[in-house]
């Protein structure tokens, strides 16, 4: 039996700075200032707050939050139920349009995460480094382009690097698809909105998203689901609604399509689930 992969993987420039680990046993504000780094950071249990972009971010266990490079942030644990996380900080040319295709944007730093046991694991496994030496620094590279391949998994990232970010029109095609999530929306919406036909906004979505708009589409809506089903109470009938689905029926067939179970199960996932 003879297997081969013939595949071209083109090196990101992207830089491992530093990680970390912290256990919180009460309310701590941590102000953020302007850096020239990104700092991830993994909710592994427990809840917290931050404060970024004149908006209030309430996150939980198996989630990640982002603080960009040159944004400030103030962020704390809940006095009830402090977190314990785990970060990562990194730069790089590249890192960016990375942190977009994994779903990151000003308006949705907050990304869930069907678990993050995995990232602690490969968190401590970096923090037993004692000495540099090549080979350990090539490790722990892998080790954090593990991390990053965690994140993009989960949002099911599909974009090429770099082009997304410098498209206007997808740009804008982008903003009204998160506006209207809770909307039945189709391609010929977005298409009249930005004064385009069907046919040239499918153009740009393959050439700078790498997917079809129906698809992003299905995308955006599954991670408002999964933010939904993570953050809230809300009945699964509600959640599907407010994803912009009429029936519960059509919308579990379609997370469990995209997600690989059925809404109520990824639910019951969550540490405070019973």
């Amino acid at each position: 039996m003879k297997l081969n992969l013939d595949l071209t993987v083109p090196m990101r420039n992207l830089e491992f700075l530093f990680t970390g680990y912290e256990e919180r046993t009460s309310e701590f504000d941590l102000s953020a200032p302007k850096r020239d780094y990104h700092v991830v950071h993994f909710v592994l249990s427990g809840r917290g707050h931050c404060y970024m972009n004149d908006e209030h971010f309430e996150i939980g266990a198996n989630q990640c939050f982002v603080i960009p490079a040159d944004i400030s942030a103030i962020y704390h644990a809940d006095p009830r139920d402090p977190w314990t996380y785990c970060w990562v900080a990194f730069t790089g040319a590249d890192a960016p349009a990375l942190l977009a295709q994994c779903g990151f944007s000003e308006r949705r730093p907050v990304l869930s995460l069907p678990t993050v046991s995995a990232v602690k694991d490969i968190v401590m496994a970096m923090l037993q480094v004692r000495e540099v030496t090549l080979a350990t620094q090539l490790r722990v590279q892998s080790w954090f382009l593990q991390m990053i391949a965690i994140i993009a998994e989960s949002s099911h990232a599909a974009l090429r690097p770099g082009e997304y970010a410098d498209n206007a029109m997808v740009r804008k095609a982008v903003v009204y698809i998160e506006r209207h999530v809770a909307d039945r929306l189709t391609v010929n919406d977005i298409a009249s909105a930005l004064f385009i036909s069907r046919e040239y906004l499918f153009i740009l979505f393959k050439r700078h998203v790498g997917v079809t708009p129906q698809r992003f589409i299905l995308r955006t809506k599954m991670s408002q689901a999964q933010e939904l089903l993570v953050k809230t109470d809300l009945p699964v009938k509600e959640i599907a609604a407010a994803c912009g689905y009429g029936s519960l029926f059509a919308f579990s067939r379609a997370f469990s399509r995209e997600i690989g179970c059925p809404p109520s199960d990824y639910r019951r996932q969550r540490p405070d689930a019973t």
